[in-house]
């Protein structure tokens, strides 16, 4: 249940820790209604957090992004007290899919940033950045692709036509491949050059 309207439906993101899935048991528990919420184990072993508040910090969902010495150390409050990433305009928002641990020890995001059009129709772009942990300095977001560059398909809803959500990068016989989730319905690919 939502903290402040009983009548609403709340999400909350749970990390779970195992040697099996039969074992599985919970680790940490995000802030109630942040999704998109991304741990990823440092070139030094520290463990980067990578945030979407939405609301009153971060509207329709910004990413933030914090670094704690170790999981014991992740926590909901951290969680929410994230700096955000200054990363796109007031009227866009998004969120980190996939993390990536670079050679060089800077991290190589694969997200997604989102707007309306004014017609109401959502526009969704896989995107990219590098942030180094150490600095806490990132590059801007380079989109990935559009939908137009994806076979033609059906659509859960007409305002989510337009809808490309990352879901993954997958290297195969030295070429790069982006997954994305389409149009809220299927999944396709395509071959691109390295982001990071």
């Amino acid at each position: 249940m939502h903290p402040e309207n009983p009548k609403q439906i709340a999400w909350r993101t749970t990390f779970f820790c195992g040697d099996s899935l039969s074992g599985l048991r919970p680790l940490v528990k995000g802030p109630v209604g942040m999704k998109d919420v991304r741990l990823t184990e440092l070139a030094d072993k520290r463990i980067g957090i990578f945030t979407r508040p939405q609301g009153e910090k971060g509207g329709r969902g910004k990413i933030g992004f914090t670094v704690v010495d170790s999981l014991a150390d992740v926590t909901p409050e951290v969680m929410e007290e994230a700096p955000l990433l200054e990363l796109f305009l007031p009227e866009e928002w998004g969120g980190v899919n996939a993390v990536y641990l670079l050679e060089d020890g800077e991290l190589g995001v694969l997200g997604h940033v989102a707007c309306f059009a004014p017609e109401g129709i959502r526009h969704y772009y896989p995107m990219a950045f590098r942030i180094n942990p150490v600095t806490g300095k990132y590059t801007m977001p380079v989109i990935l692709a559009e939908r137009s560059e994806f076979l033609a398909g059906e659509s859960k809803r007409e305002d989510l036509v337009d809808v490309l959500f990352s879901g993954g990068l997958c290297w195969e016989d030295e070429k790069l491949f982006l997954y994305v989730g389409v149009s809220d319905c299927e999944v396709q690919y395509k071959q691109i050059a390295p982001p990071f």
